[in-house]
């Protein structure tokens, strides 16, 4: 009976840090899916996020909190588009540094052709390489699509896409190449060095193109429409 008891105290002991790192990468999964599921994902994992002062829920989902997501100016970290995690976890192997979530449509850029361009996603202190490498371990299905970009800036790998007959359509990876101001809807999962020195790296998701109302509700749930 002691020894049942020893064993059953054991196992409890251990889940939550067990689920915790499961809800961690199945969290990291539905951010590369780039889909609208890690707002859901991150509701699940909010026993790792719930003192960090950004952190917020959204009726049953959950997001991060920014100071301004139409910022006038956006450069990488001293952006108001982006959140310092005041105890950065370790996720896979990554260590998450802080959050960025930037609508930049009002940019003379896509205001001008009349597109939208948003973007969200994390900072990691890791390189490029070591993440694409963490991403098809922690998502293999989406993490062996990341491609090299064909831009000239080294480092950065994605999965594009673009909007067709209703779905997603696979697309040569263009990022940081100047982004498509052209109606179609195009959608990004980027890995890219970032900050003033390149020490870290976004791990993000980007949209652009005219984004049908419904589109965007489904892919970005925790925003007010």
């Amino acid at each position: 009976m002691r020894l049942r008891t020893l064993l059953a105290l054991c196992s409890l002991a251990w889940l939550p840090a067990h689920a915790a790192t499961d809800t961690g990468r199945a969290m990291l999964a539905a951010h590369a899916a780039c889909d609208g599921s890690l707002f859901k994902a991150l509701a699940a994992d909010a026993t790792r996020w719930k003192k960090e002062p950004s952190f917020i829920r959204v009726g049953k989902l959950a997001s991060f909190k920014v100071e301004d997501r139409k910022p006038r100016e956006y450069s990488g970290n001293s952006s108001k588009a982006t959140a310092e995690f005041a105890k950065p976890p370790q996720i896979g192997g990554l260590p998450l540094e802080g959050w960025f979530d930037a609508d930049l449509s009002a940019w003379s850029r896509f205001a001008d052709a009349g597109v939208g361009f948003i973007g969200w996603g994390f900072y990691v202190s890791a390189s490029p390489a070591n993440i694409r490498d963490a991403m098809i371990r922690i998502a293999p299905t989406i993490g062996k699509r990341l491609q090299p970009s064909t831009a000239p800036k080294e480092g950065v790998f994605c999965v594009e896409e673009t909007w067709q007959d209703g779905k997603w359509a696979p697309h040569a990876c263009t990022a940081d190449e100047d982004f498509p101001t052209d109606p179609t809807p195009h959608r990004w999962l980027v890995i890219r060095p970032d900050g003033p020195d390149g020490d870290r790296t976004v791990l993000s998701c980007e949209l652009a193109g005219k984004l049908p109302a419904d589109l965007l509700k489904q892919l970005r749930p925790d925003l007010p429409m």
